[in-house]
């Protein structure tokens, strides 16, 4: 469910961020400039959602284990590695390489905390896992791509570009996740019937 709900909600911030943070916050004091220096942190803060949301996950599975050491450790490597980062990625891109420096730290920590939890209680269902990010990611960038084309060509006024692309952005997910038969997809129609009964 994690794979299925961030995935699209990253691509969406990544395609709508800019406008988004000029419907949201664009007026006064906060010029273009500054629109611009947000919008550069949010996309590649949103290249690490997946990330980050998954290492909540599987830290919870170790303190199951009754283990609090190895998140610990892992999460102290990474944070070296982000500080390492944060100085080579700042002069690049400035804000944005911080941003950039948390989202790789997020996948170094997911990639060691699975390899570890793996270790510890055997398989996990890596192939539906994997079977699941590839469907889901090619339900994303159609819905990414559709998005794009409705909020930088049909409308020129930023409310209704961005209003109009969610809107459009979530039906067309929906129909992709559908027609590519995403198990998660099953689980939010029944979530959704139960409440309706």
């Amino acid at each position: 469910m994690v794979i299925f709900t961030m995935i699209p909600s990253a691509i969406g911030l990544i395609v709508l961020g800019k406008p988004i943070i000029m419907v949201l916050f664009q007026r006064g004091e906060f010029s273009s400039q500054a629109t611009m220096m947000t919008s550069s942190a949010l996309f590649f803060y949103s290249l690490g959602l997946f990330a980050d949301a998954s290492v909540k996950i599987v830290v919870s599975a170790f303190y199951s284990l009754q283990d609090t050491r190895t998140p610990v450790k892992t999460a102290s490597i990474c944070m070296l590695l982000n500080i390492v980062l944060d100085i080579i990625l700042m002069r690049i891109l400035q804000v944005g390489g911080l941003a950039l420096a948390t989202a790789i730290a997020s996948f170094v920590n997911i990639f060691l905390l699975f390899i570890l939890l793996r270790k510890r209680i055997g398989q996990l269902g890596g192939k539906e896992i994997i079977k699941c990010f590839i469907k889901t990611a090619i339900a994303g960038i159609i819905m990414g791509v559709i998005c794009y084309f409705v909020a930088f060509f049909l409308f020129e006024n930023k409310y209704l570009k961005v209003s109009i692309s969610l809107l459009v952005s979530i039906i067309v997910f929906i129909a992709a996740a559908h027609i590519l038969k995403i198990k998660e997809m099953e689980s939010v129609w029944k979530l959704f019937a139960k409440k309706d009964s």
